[in-house]
């Protein structure tokens, strides 16, 4: 899953790795402690938020690259 991602937006590689995934373990856990402690709701709406910003945070990073087009 990790390799079909940065196929898709390669430019995560130009990134420093343990600090990439240091995020997003990090703001999983917290988003773990935060259902647990219900502070959020556990649905599949909070969790498609919660999703939604992880990757619109790295906004800058997560464009896909346009397939090359053949003549």
């Amino acid at each position: 899953m990790v390799q079909a991602f940065k196929k898709v937006f390669p430019s995560l590689d130009e990134m420093n790795q343990d600090l990439l995934w240091l995020h997003v373990l990090t703001s999983t856990v917290m988003y773990a402690k935060y259902v647990v402690e219900g502070t959020l709701p556990d649905n599949q709406e909070t969790e498609d938020t919660v999703f939604q910003l992880l990757t619109t945070g790295l906004s800058g990073y997560l464009k896909p690259e346009k397939p090359e087009k053949r003549k």
